[in-house]
């Protein structure tokens, strides 16, 4: 089964999380990609590969790194740590126990989003900056400690997999908050048009 764990960062301090798994015993190869890395633990087992020549992540020792990111200059992407191969007791006992280990680090960090349960009805405190997608892909979200302080200060969050209509939406809500320094997409893809005033507010009177 797979496992996500999103985590809130600066896009500078997404680089610790690349660096956990750098400092295990057997680091796994590290390959960039535009969106962060993947993470090949080749002692654990080879790669395979799919009909067209692409890696099978559900089948092979991957995991996928996908680091914060700033969209349309006020909107921080949460980042991400996809544990993404099936039957992984059984398929890689040696990756699900690097996931067991990742989540062990990761619980010393603070919670600021849990999917509710029963019998809760309603959200947290920081849902207010949590916007897009996020909420709804999300079970749980940790905050590392940049990534903290910048909620503290009234920093929006969103999905990485937001689509751009999902952020126009999101972004024309928070004009009505009155933050309206984002850079909108003009017409036909052309450049984008920064409109001014403050990105960062207070937020809601019942966060401190």
């Amino acid at each position: 089964m797979a496992t996500t764990f999103r985590f809130l960062a600066s896009p500078e301090e997404g680089e610790k999380v690349l660096n956990w798994f750098t400092a295990l015993p057997e680091p796994p190869h590290v390959h960039s990609r535009p969106d962060g890395a993947a993470l090949f633990f080749r002692h654990f087992g080879p790669l395979v590969m799919t009909a067209k020549n692409e890696v099978d992540v559900k089948r092979s020792p991957v995991v996928l790194l996908i680091l914060p990111q700033i969209r349309h200059g006020i909107l921080w992407t949460a980042g991400e740590v996809q544990f993404l191969a099936e039957k992984m007791r059984s398929s890689f006992p040696g990756l699900q126990k690097v996931l067991t280990s990742f989540h062990r680090w990761s619980r010393a960090f603070p919670v600021v989003f849990r999917q509710p349960r029963l019998p809760e009805t309603s959200g947290g405190s920081w849902d207010y900056y949590l916007e897009g997608g996020i909420r709804n892909v999300s079970d749980e979200v940790f905050a590392l400690p940049q990534g903290m302080i910048a909620l503290e200060r009234g920093q929006y969050f969103v999905w990485q997999g937001d689509s751009e209509g999902r952020l126009d939406t999101v972004l024309r809500m928070l004009r009505l908050r009155g933050v309206t320094n984002a850079e909108r997409a003009a017409p036909n893809g052309g450049p984008v048009a920064p409109v001014d005033n403050p990105g960062v507010t207070e937020g809601p009177p019942s966060v401190n």
